[in-house]
């Protein structure tokens, strides 16, 4: 079935709305042109600014597409074909003085007037950006209307962009070869121009606020799934786990870490064929575990040693583990029941422990190649103050290859009226057969409760904390240490504080237990020499604890 009509109503309502598109773009770069360096005259004039050119540039395409379409003298060579579904050109351009007239007219001025406006606007506000004060009338225009010129400035980027090729295309075809481009035309440029009225609506849309948030969080979700592929090493919290790991199979993955993790989900990814594929299990020699610390207790009876044990069941070539259960007591590592926990691969273990003879059981040799033992430690049964025998008996002549023996303990003896205590020369006696190591003591004993605490610890201090503080902090430089606690029987005086802040230099998180009054806190001088008290400064101090303090 053939209709002339179905292919004339068409082809005059494309031409014409593609006429009425480029030449209201036209109008609104001069108007935006106007209102931003000559809104005062647009403001007064709005009928001969405004509202004339509009309904001219309406009437107008409307007028001269009637004319060159349903009016014109020629004989169509259109036909609307239901087959094919294609139509013919109009005839109009087959006469050579309506053919020039359209493309100079209705397709060649708008687009030339387009783009003069357009690089007269972006010289002006480069101009006024470099040259004039922030405070002038235009810079304030600008500045409100800067949504609005961004809108435009694309669209009418875009429309440029749309008719430039065609332009050039028909003025080669008019004027100098009329087999120029014939095939380019029937497959591009006959359809370039509507991509102007598709774009638009996005165009004035990604300058919205909200638009632009939510294109740059799905650029930011791709950038980090396209980063995942590619990355050696994925460290994931629960929520995003099962997304990640169905998302791709990480040819590249040698390291996985799982934070902020409950023990049931822990178990259901090391039972899960789909999440963790072979691959993965085999090509992993990393992996870092901490559990949820939130949650009181698990629901899983002893469920860090048996995640423990999963680990080194699909891991088979697992270098490094770092198992973090938190160093809370109920989340320890024990092994209550003995288990069948072995590797040849592993160099490196960190974890927390709640006994001692934990730490003896994985130190038994099932650990062959263990190069490197990070332990957390909560309990250590010893009838002494000191346990630096136990170490050596239990722990040092078991390894003879050890290189380096890096440890923080801290000890507490009830002594019930005990008149023979343990000094802190004592306690250095008994570390002699540390030979190569550097290592600090600390003794302190309190006549209320009856206690005696130990601190022993290798320097230079690896950990992040320093609990219980008393005056016979021996002091040092502890560039790893970010949380403090103080506790003593006895004041805490200014210059205990200046030592602090000397061997502390990042210090964030600060506590201080202390009920007794400074003796010479009345007195505005330091004790030691007659001057006025200097003020003691924690630079880095974001939380202070006040506990019972006087």
């Amino acid at each position: 079935m053939q209709s002339t009509k179905i292919c004339l109503f068409w082809t005059f309502w494309d031409y014409y709305l593609q006429a009425a598109t480029l030449f209201l773009t036209m109008y609104a770069a001069i108007e935006r042109y106007l209102l931003v360096f000559h809104r005062q005259c647009i403001m007064k004039n709005k009928l001969f600014f405004h509202y004339i050119p509009l309904g001219f540039v309406c009437c107008y395409s409307f007028g001269i597409y009637l004319y060159f379409i349903p009016l014109f003298s020629c004989k169509p060579n259109y036909s609307y074909d239901l087959a094919a579904f294609v139509c013919g050109g109009p005839c109009y351009l087959n006469a050579f003085v309506q053919n020039i007239y359209d493309t100079i007219i209705d397709i060649m001025l708008p687009t030339c007037v387009l783009l003069v406006f357009n690089l007269l606007m972006i010289g002006r506000v480069i101009r006024y950006k470099h040259k004039v004060s922030p405070s002038t009338r235009v810079s304030n225009i600008l500045k409100k209307s800067r949504r609005m010129i961004l809108q435009l400035l694309a669209i009418s980027l875009m429309t440029l962009l749309n008719w430039m090729p065609w332009i050039f295309i028909i003025l080669v075809h008019d004027f100098y070869d009329p087999s120029f481009g014939e095939q380019f035309i029937t497959i591009f440029l006959h359809y370039l121009p509507y991509f102007t009225s598709f774009a638009s609506p996005f165009l004035a849309l990604i300058n919205l606020p909200e638009i632009r948030e939510e294109f740059k969080k799905v650029m930011r979700q791709l950038m980090t799934t396209l980063h995942i592929l590619n990355s050696t090493q994925l460290d994931l919290e629960s929520s995003s786990m099962e997304l990640i790991f169905l998302s791709g199979n990480y040819p590249n993955l040698y390291g996985l870490g799982l934070f902020d993790i409950q023990q049931e989900t822990v178990l259901r990814l090391f039972t899960d064929e789909i999440l963790l594929t072979n691959t993965i299990k085999n090509q992993m020699v990393s992996v870092a575990i901490g559990i949820n610390t939130n949650e009181i207790r698990s629901s899983i009876n002893n469920g860090n040693p048996l995640i423990f044990t999963h680990i080194f069941t699909i891991f088979n070539n697992l270098r490094y583990l770092s198992f973090g259960p938190s160093c809370l007591w109920y989340q320890r590592l024990s092994f209550n029941e003995f288990l069948t926990v072995a590797s040849s691969t592993l160099l490196e273990l960190h974890v927390c422990l709640s006994y001692f003879d934990d730490c003896l059981y994985l130190l038994d040799g099932r650990f062959n190649q263990l190069h490197t033992f990070c332990v957390d430690l909560k309990y250590i049964l010893s009838s002494g103050l000191t346990i630096s025998k136990e170490l050596k008996k239990n722990i040092i002549s078991h390894i003879p290859q050890l290189e380096r023996f890096t440890f923080n303990i801290r000890s507490l003896i009830h002594y019930h009226n005990q008149i023979d205590l343990t000094s802190n020369k004592d306690i250095q006696y008994t570390l002699m057969d540390f030979k190569d190591d550097h290592i600090i003591s600390c003794v302190d004993y309190s006549s209320v409760s009856e206690e005696g605490h130990c601190h022993i610890y290798s320097y230079p201090y690896r950990s992040k904390y320093y609990n219980n503080i008393t005056n016979n902090f021996p002091g040092g430089l502890f560039q790893c240490v970010s949380k403090v606690s103080f506790f003593d029987e006895r004041p805490f005086e200014h210059e205990f504080f200046l030592r602090i802040a000397r061997s502390f230099p990042l210090l964030k998180k600060l506590t201080l237990i202390n009920k007794k009054p400074q003796n010479n806190k009345g007195y505005r001088t330091s004790k030691n020499d007659n001057q006025a008290l200097s003020i003691v400064n924690y630079r880095h101090l974001i939380q202070l604890h006040l506990t019972k303090a006087h």
